[in-house]
């Protein structure tokens, strides 16, 4: 650099004799999150380059390179720098005698700071009444001095005070329980100066609700095939069960709870069945033929839920719920038999693959979204079924010949002499009741707070169709 000119100070630009070289062509500036990019064509002969920043434009022009950069580099990051700003630029090429060239002066103004996506609530710790917090973190590219660091700013009805962070997750104790608690975030970039530069922010609530899911009935589009020769009663016997899985963030395994009514049917047809509630037209005693409800009083509009779970409507779970847990339902339904090892098997099962599957599942974003976002399922029958998913996963062979002499999960499909049974899965979190309460309904003149779990058969040998109804209902 020529003699006068310091390198961290302000550049003044002189008319002299050695001002008198080609300066870079085709300045630009590209701008980046809190950050300008300078580039430059090369100058012939040069043998490097230095940037000034001219704060305004127009200004003084401060060097930002004491060291030159390299002849065959043409660009300079310049950051961090406050967003929505305007800065002007000029670079200048230095040839080996000292001759140099300045450029024209270009201005760029560098783009805001984006507010860190998926801020959310990972963990309710009731003993502290804490939650933690967490947020993806905001990339900065880097500047020419190396990455900026980046901290957070965390605001809220549960903070007196701002409080930075300098990871990416937080533990705040809960202003309110029983109320609503909100935050926000903003990535923060230090000035240089002692200050800051924020970004824009994000926010998250937290806020308990208390639902209740309640087994209605269910309605049988085609009964069963029955086999005479079991003398368990005219048309279908069936019951109905659930498994329910608790769990919250991360994929915390609270506790699985299987759940069964009494079985519904013929109570008569030459010999008792102690428990058995008579329903159905197949008889006087009953006995579930196509077209049949149970209970044939079915209310799909407020019917108040049994003290017990043996008759509808039953309460399936009932319980609290924040914006990290989730309740995991399997609801199904039985024609009953004489031999009555399948539920075993399939209560059995279900109870340690509920165990496994929410406890070793890897506490990842994608992991738990896929779990979150339960589908609308519509099968070919035009049933309607919503926060319901079919999922491999909860596929189980049950062994022996399940639609013979042995109770069976409606809903199978015949493999071999076997019966495979694949779960109906309702993933239901604080948001899924919401929007169930909310509508619309699954069926024109049925309430918008009814699921409608199909539970169809395939196959020539097995051709139940039934549906279950299920309320979701918000408690005080």
């Amino acid at each position: 650099m020529p003699t006068g000119v310091t390198g961290s100070g302000p550049i003044t630009r002189m008319a002299t004799t050695l001002n008198d070289g080609p300066p870079p062509p085709t300045v630009r500036v590209v701008a980046y999150i809190a950050g300008l990019n300078i580039d430059w064509g090369l100058a012939p002969n040069a043998v490097g380059y230095t940037v000034c920043r001219e704060t305004p434009p127009g200004g003084p022009c401060t060097n930002l390179t004491p060291t030159p950069i390299l002849p065959g580099v043409a660009q300079y990051m310049d950051s961090p720098l406050l967003p929505g700003a305007t800065y002007g630029y000029r670079v200048t090429a230095w040839q080996a005698n000292q001759h140099f060239g300045i450029s024209a002066p270009v201005t760029g103004t560098p783009d805001s700071i984006p507010a860190p996506s998926w801020f959310r609530v990972i963990q309710y710790l009731p003993a502290t009444a804490e939650v933690v917090l967490q947020w993806d973190s905001v990339h900065i590219p880097r500047s020419t001095v190396g990455p900026p660091p980046v901290s957070y700013q965390l605001l809220g009805n549960t903070l007196a005070v701002a409080q930075l962070v300098t990871g990416t997750s937080a533990r705040v104790t809960l202003a309110s329980v029983a109320g609503k608690n909100t935050w926000s975030v903003s990535a923060m970039l230090p000035d240089g100066s002692g200050g800051w530069y924020q970004g824009l922010s994000t926010g998250v609530g937290f806020e308990f609700g208390r639902y209740r899911l309640v087994a209605l009935g269910a309605r049988a589009v085609q009964q069963s095939i029955d086999d005479p020769s079991n003398a368990d009663g005219l048309g279908d016997e069936v019951y109905v069960a659930a498994a329910v899985t608790t769990a919250d963030r991360p994929f915390k395994f609270k506790n699985v709870t299987v759940s069964r009514s009494a079985t519904f049917g013929d109570v008569g047809n030459g010999s008792a069945f102690p428990g058995r509630i008579p329903m159905g037209s197949a008889s006087g005693a009953g006995g579930i033929l196509t077209a049949d409800v149970i209970p044939a009083n079915l209310d799909l509009s407020g019917a108040t839920p049994a003290p017990s779970l043996k008759a509808f409507p039953w309460v399936i779970w009932e319980g609290a719920l924040s914006q990290g847990d989730m309740v995991i339902v399997h609801p199904s339904i039985w024609e009953e038999d004489r031999d009555h090892t399948p539920y075993g098997w399939w209560t059995n099962t279900l109870t340690a693959a509920a165990k496994l599957a929410y406890t070793s599942l890897p506490a990842t974003d994608k992991a738990w979204q896929s779990l979150s976002r339960a589908q609308s399922v519509g099968p070919a029958t035009g049933t309607s079924l919503l926060i319901c998913q079919d999922d491999p996963q909860y596929s189980y062979a049950l062994n022996g010949q399940c639609s013979i002499g042995q109770d069976r999960p409606l809903g199978m499909t015949p493999v071999r002499l076997n019966g495979e049974y694949l779960d109906r899965v309702l993933v239901l979190q604080q948001d899924s009741f919401e929007k169930l309460l909310a509508g619309p309904p699954p069926r024109p003149g049925i309430p918008s707070n009814i699921i409608i779990v199909p539970l169809f058969e395939g196959g020539v040998t097995m051709k139940a169709m039934y549906e279950l109804y299920l309320r979701v209902e918000r408690m005080p």
